[in-house]
């Protein structure tokens, strides 16, 4: 019963995924005009404000996968694993 609960569940999240793609390409086609005027009315200082925001944005992933490494739940095994928690084991090592 647990893999056809979860058959259900993901049947149910991929329409809904699908559904947000969908009314977002539907909304972002049918305002395209507008977004042009905005992004030509913001010229640098919309684009200053968007690289700060992704600037901002990767310094907070890069923050929080490299303090998330200490609570792996033990995917490090005592070793050092890089800032995914993936180890990259020399050949042979089963460690």
């Amino acid at each position: 019963m647990i893999g056809t609960c979860s058959l259900i569940f993901n049947a149910l999240g991929g329409a809904l995924w699908v559904l947000l793609w969908t009314l977002a390409g539907f909304y972002l086609g049918e305002h395209v005009s507008d977004i042009k005027v905005i992004a030509h009315d913001l010229e640098h200082a919309g684009m200053i404000v968007g690289v700060g925001v992704l600037i901002a944005a990767l310094l907070y992933i890069f923050w929080h996968v490299r303090h998330a490494d200490g609570a792996s739940g033990g995917y490090s095994r005592g070793k050092r694993a890089n800032s995914l928690g993936v180890i990259f084991r020399a050949k042979g090592d089963t460690g």
